[in-house]
């Protein structure tokens, strides 16, 4: 889960740097200036380690929960 957290946030950020150019670009007129912060990024970078952190809570809270030769039997 963290593995996937992170590569979403690591590919929203990087597409964030694009699309915000192309819209200030597209209106210059609404926003004359248009830039993305660094709280921006750390914030971005903190949501997706947190998703990736909630994400993981519930199979590893079941698994601990779980009896050794339970969950072996559930291989087989």
């Amino acid at each position: 889960s963290m593995i996937l957290a992170i590569l979403g946030g690591a590919l929203g950020l990087l597409l964030t740097f694009p699309i915000t150019q192309g819209f200030a670009k597209a209106f210059p007129t609404f926003f004359p200036v248009f830039n993305v912060e660094i709280l921006t990024i750390i914030l971005a970078v903190g949501s997706a380690l947190l998703a990736g952190v909630v994400a993981a809570i519930f199979p590893t809270m079941r698994i601990l929960r779980q009896k050794i030769v339970d969950g072996l039997r559930m291989l087989g």
